[in-house]
């Protein structure tokens, strides 16, 4: 192990501060889109803030699923083919593009690797969110930025020439033990952190903090949204779109499925379910994402 590193607030604080300003459009979004009554004009304006989001939606708009025999040349003509749900769901796409461009070199875990799994822990998520008649647009979102601590370790281990390591360690557990002794934190509470210095949705810096304290989540929504997250991540894992040293990492049992809220899953035909989703929506939106087998680490030092 490495010696202790005090990592001070402040570095978290003006790391998060670096990340890509358009990890915040998620969250007006996804305030925007809870309304009851959507304001339709102000999702539109928060989606024109961004031309790479405007640029994917219009991509997405004029693709055979969604096309109306004429071109869709307009934000808000590719909202309304597009539907509120579908376009918020490309526009983070979009966003977790952006976030997802470096390498995690400290966990040799590749920039491609971990977009697709960030967006197939996802979709998994919205999937079993349906399954479990949980928000879809929730689950979508925390599975998207479950792995937002990595990235901003990442930056911080880089600032502070930290000796990579923690993608030689044997499991998941190691490996967060790693963190704890290396920065003082795990990745787990370094996305609540983050989540709560942007002034996000507290229900996603919840369970994004505890997502690996099951049993000691006393508040009823965050252990539910919680075990759904074991679920996916299980899942996930036995797709090609699994981060390798943590597919071993959510233990299941039938406390989970009761935490979830469900007697039980099939969760190897979902594995199917979710793979295909992936791969459509990304067709559908224009992003290249090909499966990425968990030992390549092609590029990652």
């Amino acid at each position: 192990m490495n010696t202790p590193i005090k990592v001070e607030p402040k570095w978290l604080k003006a790391a998060a501060a670096r990340l890509p300003s358009s990890v915040k459009l998620i969250d007006a979004l996804y305030r925007a889109i809870k309304q009851p009554d959507i304001d339709i004009d102000h999702v539109i304006r928060l989606m024109s803030m961004d031309i790479a989001v405007t640029t994917r939606m219009l991509r997405m708009a004029n693709s055979a699923s969604y096309s109306r025999g004429e071109t869709a040349t307009s934000i808000d003509q590719a909202l309304s083919w597009l539907g509120t749900f579908q376009a918020y769901r490309v526009a983070c796409l979009t966003v977790s593009a952006q976030l997802c461009e470096e390498h995690l070199t400290v966990y040799r875990i590749s920039a491609e690797k971990l977009l697709a799994n960030s967006i197939a822990m996802a979709v998994g998520m919205e999937v079993l969110a349906k399954q479990t008649d949980l928000d879809p647009k929730t689950g979508y979102t925390i599975g998207l930025l479950h792995n937002l601590g990595r990235i901003v370790l990442q930056r911080v281990s880089k600032e502070l020439k930290v000796p990579k390591g923690a993608g030689d360690l044997p499991d998941i557990q190691t490996v967060m033990q790693w963190e704890r002794v290396t920065f003082g934190y795990t990745y787990t509470e370094i996305g609540a952190f983050v989540f709560n210095f942007w002034g996000m949705n507290p229900i996603f810096s919840k369970v994004i903090g505890q997502q690996r304290e099951l049993d000691q989540i006393t508040d009823p929504e965050v252990r539910r949204w919680s075990a759904l997250l074991h679920l996916t991540a299980t899942l996930v894992a036995t797709t090609d779109y699994g981060l390798g040293v943590t597919n071993d990492a959510w233990p299941i049992s039938e406390t989970t499925f009761g935490h979830a809220g469900v007697d039980n899953l099939d969760l190897f035909h979902l594995s199917e379910v979710v793979s295909a989703a992936t791969k459509e929506l990304c067709e559908q939106s224009g992003l290249v994402l090909t499966p990425i087998n968990v030992t390549n680490t092609a590029g990652v030092g």
